[in-house]
């Protein structure tokens, strides 16, 4: 196994982590095409896959994909919708400044933090941990994140 620099409080996560840095090769980043479902159909209900698309002199993300155990938990697909259209502003420039970070860095991103809904049962927000890794097509420019959920307060 190998050393990770993240400490996950949920196996999916080091599992998704362990499967992106075996499919780089030659120190070159994994693309979506190395990312096969048929290897990992016990992590796609959790699987997140986001777009960054370039807009004048900065980069918006949409989400590609949202897995059907995060719809499910958070009460809501948000598959093809642009992050201003799901989050507060102050959200966004987070997320923003967290995604340009591993496009430049070409390094995943492990954090832990509060997702704001109104409608999940009555809460206003709920805990959750999130790995997102970059993927290249062509092993050095990030085209793509991929990512797993876990939520934090049960064990979905």
């Amino acid at each position: 196994m190998t050393s990770s620099p993240f400490v996950f409080e949920n196996a999916r996560l080091r599992q998704f982590y362990e499967y992106w840095l075996g499919k780089g090769r030659n120190g070159r980043l994994p693309g979506r095409q190395d990312i096969d479902p048929v290897q990992i159909p016990e992590l796609l209900p959790w699987m997140i896959l986001v777009d960054p698309v370039p807009a004048d002199s900065r980069v918006r993300f949409r989400i590609r994909l949202v897995g059907t155990g995060i719809v499910a938990r958070a009460g809501r697909d948000a598959t093809g919708k642009w992050y201003e259209e799901l989050f507060a502003p102050r959200d966004v420039e987070r997320f923003t400044e967290i995604y340009a970070g591993i496009m430049a860095s070409g390094q995943p991103h492990h954090f832990r933090s509060d997702y704001d809904i109104e409608r999940l049962q009555g809460r206003e927000h709920i805990r959750y941990e999130r790995l997102l890794c970059p993927l290249a097509t062509d092993g050095q420019t990030v085209d793509m994140l991929a990512g797993v959920v876990a939520f934090i307060d049960d064990s979905a």
